[in-house]
């Protein structure tokens, strides 16, 4: 194996031949395309749980992360070493040095990151849900309490909205 100088040894040694072929190929995806990054300097965050037919590397910016899920395997390649679990929290945006945690292994904290849903998901749910209510009142006002119409009307003012 030729194995980059910042990389750990240690958990590259340990990777069976597949998942050297997957960095391999994702290497070599990310120089092909056609906004071309070094990843060994550009900080890309690859899902290596999955296959790389499945991984978006085509459409993988630098410093963006894609989906944290629980058992998810993430590799920064910059770094030349997987995500640590209080780093897919912090990702999440939840400050692991605040929280008062155990003796909690990395892989236990990874999945507390993919099961967390950031508070920006939130927010958004909750003002959709908010904004639903307040137009079907203003809905049904102007249709006088009929509720065919009153979709109607909303339906209308969601499609003026999204143009």
């Amino acid at each position: 194996k030729q194995i980059p100088p910042q990389c750990w040894l240690e958990y590259m040694n340990c990777n069976d031949a597949r998942l050297c072929d997957r960095f391999d190929i994702l290497n070599a995806s990310s120089f092909r395309d056609a906004e071309c990054h070094d990843p060994l300097f550009a900080s890309f965050c690859w899902n290596i749980s999955q296959n790389v037919s499945k991984e978006k590397h085509r459409s993988a910016v630098p410093a963006i992360s894609g989906c944290l899920t629980p058992g998810g395997d993430f590799f920064v390649s910059h770094k030349g070493r997987p995500l640590l679990g209080c780093e897919k929290l912090l990702i999440q945006g939840i400050p692991y040095f605040r929280l008062l945690l155990g003796n909690e292994t990395e892989v236990e904290l990874g999945d507390l990151a993919g099961n967390a849903m950031s508070l920006t998901v939130v927010s958004a749910i909750m003002l959709a849900a908010m904004t639903c209510k307040q137009l079907k009142k203003e809905c049904m006002v102007k249709a006088n309490g009929c509720p065919k119409l009153a979709l109607k009307l909303a339906d209308g003012i969601l499609n003026e909205e999204c143009r």
